[in-house]
C-alpha cells in the first residue's frame, strides 16, 4: 500500500499561526506609512497651489492680484485683491482625517495675497496641515520663498 504526501494539521496550523502574527504587526505600520504619505502629498499640492498663485499674480494673470483664503477643512485659491472680492473662486477640501490650523498671515488673517505684478506676498506667515499622526508647516517668507517644514 502506497501512502500519498501531504501536510498534517499541525503544519497547516502553524503555517497559519505565522501569517497571522505577520499580518498583525506589519498591517498596522503600512496604514500609518499610507497616511504620512498621504499628508505630505497634499502639503506638495498645496506648495504647489501657492506657487501657482504667486506666478499669476506675478504675471499679471487676467490683471488681477492672486490669493489663497485657509479654512480648517478646506482652502479657495481666488482671483482678486480679497477672497471677499474674488472675481473667481476654486475650492480644495481636505482629505478625511486632515486638518488646517496655525493659520497667521499677519494682517490678511487667514488669506495669502500676492499683489498684481508681484511675487512677494501682502503678509507673510504660515498654516499647518495636520492628520492623527503628522503635522506639516507650510511658510511663505517676506520674499515669497515658500518652504515646508
Amino acid at each position: 500500500m502506497k501512502y500519498k504526501s501531504a501536510f498534517t494539521l499541525v503544519e497547516v496550523l502553524l503555517v497559519l499561526a505565522i501569517l497571522s502574527a505577520a499580518t498583525f504587526f506589519f498591517v498596522p505600520a503600512a496604514a500609518r506609512e499610507f497616511g504620512q504619505n498621504s499628508i505630505r502629498s497634499f502639503a506638495q499640492e498645496m506648495e504647489s497651489d501657492i506657487y501657482v498663485q504667486q506666478q499669476n499674480a506675478y504675471s499679471g494673470i487676467n490683471n488681477h492680484s492672486h490669493g489663497i483664503a485657509f479654512f480648517s477643512d478646506s482652502y479657495i485659491v481666488f482671483e482678486g485683491s480679497t477672497y471677499a472680492t474674488a472675481f473667481s473662486t476654486e475650492t480644495f477640501d481636505l482629505e478625511p482625517g486632515m486638518v488646517l490650523s496655525n493659520i497667521n498671515f499677519g494682517a490678511s488673517g487667514n488669506e495669502l495675497i500676492f499683489t498684481l505684478g508681484g511675487y512677494k506676498p501682502v503678509a507673510e506667515g504660515s498654516v499647518t496641515l495636520s492628520n492623527s499622526s503628522e503635522s506639516i508647516q507650510i511658510t511663505v517668507n517676506s520674499s515669497g520663498i515658500i518652504e515646508t517644514l
